[in-house]
């Protein structure tokens, strides 16, 4: 964990009044070495700041609210009598619970601070952008939402928690701007996502028939079950227009909404092609380009120049 990581990580838990001594101890003395320190400290903890950053909220004021009892059920007690923070009427809860909502809903409503400053978002399924720099990676993870850390080759590697009670309908969106990042899905379905890539999956990962939706260039893993298949999409024309389901190869698919392109090349395994009422199942080293419900193949693709962007 880097120093950015692990100042998240106890900013998160600064508000949840865990520090030990020599934690407290290293987080003044990471306050003390520079004013933009302490200026950060106040921005992301002090309620008082953090209203006057949200004051614009008002109108939105039930719909947030609405998202915050959803994530911190435990937080808000049963007791009807109301009280007010930044403007909003909401169940009495404890003060300690309090700075922690408002850290919480400065984190949730802030999403990333720039078009351009951070290496991937997280879009989760109420709409919620939330950065993926090194400062954001250690506050979910002190939340424990995600195991996110970086593996031997220095790429980030992301694993969602095992989810069985959420709709089939709520899904997240990961997407990548400055660099790669590897999602692992669940066990047996690992994709790898090149620059300005994304994949949406599901929130409820136990399900028989996963189904993802990529766009950029993705590398993609699957080893499950034939009853237990990968079902991916990649949102350019409809989604029936062209899916691909496997459960036991490596592909890399390119989906280009510019160009309304997909080329999919099947490195290993065997894939199935469905596209306009058509099915084609593909073999190991074939490429296939689909383009306006046609495709068309090339039996001899150049797999290693495919997939040179993994190194």
């Amino acid at each position: 964990m880097n120093q950015s990581e692990r100042i998240g990580e106890l900013f998160f838990r600064f508000t949840r009044n865990e520090l030990s001594a020599s934690e407290k101890d290293e987080l003044e003395a990471w306050r003390n070495a520079d004013p933009e320190h302490e200026h950060a400290f106040l921005e992301e903890t002090y309620p008082e700041q953090i209203r006057k950053n949200y004051i614009g909220m008002q109108k939105n004021k039930e719909e947030t609210w609405k998202i915050l009892q959803a994530r911190f059920p435990e937080t808000f007690l049963n007791k009807p009598s109301p009280v007010r923070i930044l403007g909003l009427s909401v169940r009495r809860f404890s003060a300690a619970a309090a700075i922690l909502l408002i850290f919480a809903l400065y984190f949730l409503l802030r999403g990333p601070s720039g078009p351009n400053t951070t290496d991937a978002i997280l879009l989760d399924p109420d709409g919620v952008a939330n950065a993926l720099d090194d400062f954001h990676r250690g506050w979910l993870d002190a939340r424990q939402l995600f195991r996110i850390q970086h593996n031997e080759q220095g790429v980030l590697e992301f694993t969602p928690p095992k989810d069985s009670t959420s709709p089939l309908s709520r899904n997240y969106k990961l997407a990548t701007r400055s660099s790669k990042l590897i999602l692992n899905l669940v066990q047996g379905i690992r994709i790898s996502l090149n620059l300005s890539s994304s994949v949406t999956y599901p929130q409820n990962t136990e399900r028989d028939t996963m189904r993802v939706m990529v766009n950029g260039e993705t590398y993609i893993e699957v080893k499950r079950p034939e009853s237990s298949p990968l079902l991916i999409t990649t949102g350019i024309g409809t989604d029936s227009a062209n899916q691909i389901m496997a459960s036991q190869a490596r592909l890399n698919i390119q989906a280009t909404s510019d160009t309304g392109l997909v080329r999919a090349t099947l490195l290993d395994g065997q894939a199935t092609i469905r596209l306009a009422g058509k099915t084609y199942i593909m073999s190991p080293g074939q490429q296939v380009l689909i383009s306006n419900r046609k495709f068309s193949v090339v039996d001899r693709a150049d797999s290693s120049a495919v997939i040179h962007w993994l190194k």
